[in-house]
């Protein structure tokens, strides 16, 4: 995955590159896509990250979700950090942070929505 990751380097302007889902998982099937994760200085509009996506999945010969972890959901962000496979990190405290950001930021939507989750467990009524 070199040159993929190269790829993304100069194309997207990572200092980090993580592989996700079930490519790390050891479950990638015939018609799965790869998923991929970057962080980079710079912010990239949808429509040039949608581009450089499908040129990824032209050098990877399958679909490929591309994801700027700064602009993704916390939850994905911590997926990402728990289950990813870092390919790339040319700036580890800069992606230490980031991750470190990304784990307490999930910590606090958890502690936010536990009473939320409890009363779902207890069901209506209860």
């Amino acid at each position: 995955m070199g040159t993929q990751v190269d790829f993304l380097v100069e194309r997207c302007k990572a200092f980090a590159v993580i592989l996700f889902g079930s490519a790390v998982k050891g479950q990638l099937r015939v018609d799965s896509d790869v998923d991929i994760a970057f962080l980079a200085h710079g912010q990239m509009s949808a429509y040039d990250r949608f581009m450089e996506a499908q040129r990824l999945s032209d050098l990877l010969k399958r679909d490929a979700d591309l994801i700027d972890f700064s602009e993704t959901s916390t939850v994905m962000q911590a997926q990402i950090v728990t289950t990813g496979k870092l390919l790339y990190d040319s700036e580890p405290s800069n992606r230490q942070k980031a991750f470190m950001v990304a784990l307490k930021s999930y910590a606090l939507l958890n502690e936010e929505r536990a009473e939320i989750v409890k009363a779902f467990e207890k069901g209506p009524g209860g």
